[in-house]
Parts: structure tokens; C-alpha cells; sequence
């Protein structure tokens, strides 16, 4: 019988400490979360010679990417494909 009401009171005191070191952060969670207030940045003046600039180098590096793609891949091994890649590369930057 004193077992028993000792592990009755083990678990009592222990289901205590649990409620009050988990209680609050339970009931702080609980409350819905307030909504998040994101500034909006101005919208950024683009110049139509800045959009057509774009536009341009765009078109430029997607040739170049139909151009050595299938170089790349049809390249019979790996440090070939490398090099195809590299020379890609530096085209598409020369663009830019």
C-alpha cells in the first residue's frame, strides 16, 4: 500500500512540473499568431532603353545556350562537356 501511494505521488508531482514548465508555453502557442505586416518597396523606375537592354543581352545568351547545348550534350565524356561549358560561359559573360 505505501508503494502504491508513492508512485501515485511520484506521478503526481511529476505531472505538476510538467504543467508548469509546459502550461504557459501550451497556452502561448494557443493564441493565433498576428499577422505579419510586410513593407511594400516603391516600385522601381525602369527606363525603356534599361528594359530594351535586357531584352537584348536576354535573347543574345539564349542563342548562345541553343548553340552549345547539344555540344554539351554529345560530348563523348565528362572533361569534354567541361570545356564546351566553360567556353559557354565565357560567351554568355562577354554578353553581359
Amino acid at each position: 500500500m505505501f508503494r502504491s501511494f508513492c508512485g501515485y505521488r511520484f506521478a503526481a508531482v511529476t505531472l505538476s512540473l510538467l504543467f508548469a514548465v509546459f502550461g504557459p508555453v501550451a497556452t502561448a502557442t494557443a493564441a493565433p499568431p498576428k499577422p505579419l505586416v510586410t513593407a511594400q518597396a516603391p516600385a522601381a523606375a525602369l527606363s525603356e532603353k534599361l528594359i530594351l537592354s535586357f531584352a537584348s543581352a536576354a535573347a543574345k545568351i539564349l542563342d548562345v545556350r541553343e548553340k552549345y547545348l547539344p555540344k554539351i550534350k554529345s560530348a563523348p565524356n565528362e572533361a569534354e562537356a567541361s570545356k564546351i561549358f566553360t567556353r559557354a560561359q565565357t560567351e554568355m559573360r562577354a554578353i553581359l
